[in-house]
């Protein structure tokens, strides 16, 4: 049985993990053993059987629990609430195990996590914060805001890239048609090979190999997709392909202004519910999707354990923009850095929408002159077969 902990190593970090023991005490001797403090240990409960919650789930059982909480209702009933509310769904499973897990005890951050819910590391992170605080609520309410912030970029770029998706669709769609039951009809001509323009060739040859290998061709097609997207899988491909969008033109600057965004409103979020300045930067730094900025803020870290100011560290390893700096040095100055992270989350996020949709908009006429050169030198090639045999001038 698989039984779900965390704990304390023996250099004093936190882990979390599960281990496979024939019960609770015994998984329990067995981490104390390697010298391990261990802070909480459960069964660990099967994701497999309840299904992933929706995102929109979370964002409403979460608004209805801070919701809850700001009334002056316990954390144990405000759960038991929301779980009767969705009783029968794939949510109630995990609020169930919630609510057992707070009544045993566990601190609200640990019962969390012991759900089973599909959260950000800052969701618990905050927990615990708003815990330690007694702000619990408003912990909640910034997790939350973060989650509906990330959700509706993602959201508005699938619905941005809804229109030029159809658009390249139906343009592969119409030159396979053409390249299938087209082009083939002319195949005759390449009999006079010598005397056909090399464009004309090309695209009668293409047709006829296509007509012949169709069902081969679309074999190599899906496997070439599936297998596309298992590597893309791979945490390590998504972050170097992410790397190198990030050195373009256009779009890395987006793509580091929505670094910058989430790094800063995950940091002012910490730091405002209480978290030490170097367990925040710690999380906030894992959250970061660039390598190369992520070291780089990494490297700030340690500059700042050794004694130096955030705004400062940050400068030496340019991490961040000079708006970036000097808005954080005027925190630090001013005592306010909590809400000067949350001021420039808000201008990068802004920014950072801004290039998204000059970027989106690039993509539909590109989409258009892609598939339309496509189509037009098919036809061209089938203009110059038919002229150069009859003799019309083009």
């Amino acid at each position: 049985m698989k039984f779900a902990y965390e704990l304390l190593n023996a250099d004093g970090k936190l882990e979390r993990g599960a281990v496979d023991a024939a019960s609770e005490a015994e998984a329990r001797r067995g981490l104390q053993r390697q010298g391990n403090t261990v802070l909480g240990i459960e069964p660990a409960v099967s994701r497999s059987r309840r299904g992933r919650v929706s995102g929109a789930t979370l964002q409403l059982a979460f608004t209805e629990l801070s919701t809850l909480l700001r009334s002056g209702l316990g954390i144990a009933e405000s759960v038991q609430s929301i779980a009767s509310a969705h009783a029968g769904d794939s949510l109630a499973d995990a609020l169930d195990t919630l609510g057992r897990a707070i009544a045993q005890g566990k601190p609200f951050a640990e019962a969390l996590r012991l759900s089973g819910l599909q959260l950000p590391e800052y969701f618990f992170q905050l927990a615990r914060a708003g815990e330690m605080t007694g702000r619990l609520a408003d912990s909640l309410e910034e997790a939350l805001a973060q989650y509906t912030y990330e959700r509706e970029l993602a959201a508005e770029m699938r619905n941005a890239l809804i229109y030029p998706a159809v658009l390249v669709g139906v343009g592969l769609l119409a030159v396979g048609l053409m390249f299938s039951f087209v082009v083939p009809r002319f195949a005759g001509l390449l009999k006079d090979a010598e005397s056909l323009p090399w464009l004309a060739w090309a695209v009668l040859s293409t047709g006829q190999f296509v007509n012949q290998n169709l069902l081969v061709l679309l074999l190599g097609l899906f496997v070439v997709v599936v297998g596309t997207v298992r590597v893309l899988r791979r945490p390590g491909v998504r972050e170097a392909i992410l790397e190198r969008l990030a050195e373009l033109p256009v779009v890395g600057a987006w793509i580091g202004e929505s670094a910058t965004a989430g790094w800063a409103a995950l940091m002012g979020a910490l730091l405002g519910q209480g978290v030490p300045m170097l367990d925040a930067l710690e999380l906030a730094n894992g959250s970061v999707k660039l390598v190369t900025r992520r070291r780089r803020l990494e490297t700030a870290a340690r500059s700042v354990k050794a004694g130096l100011a955030l705004s400062k560290a940050l400068e030496e390893q340019g991490a961040l923009d000079a708006t970036a700096w000097n808005l954080l040095r005027t925190g630090e100055r001013a005592g306010r850095l909590p809400e000067m992270l949350k001021a420039l989350a808000a201008l990068s996020a802004k920014s950072g929408r801004e290039r998204m949709k000059r970027v989106l908009l690039l993509i539909e006429p590109l989409a258009i002159l892609v598939i339309g050169s496509g189509i037009g030198v098919i036809v061209l090639g089938i203009v110059l077969a038919i002229t150069s045999l009859t003799d019309i001038p083009v």
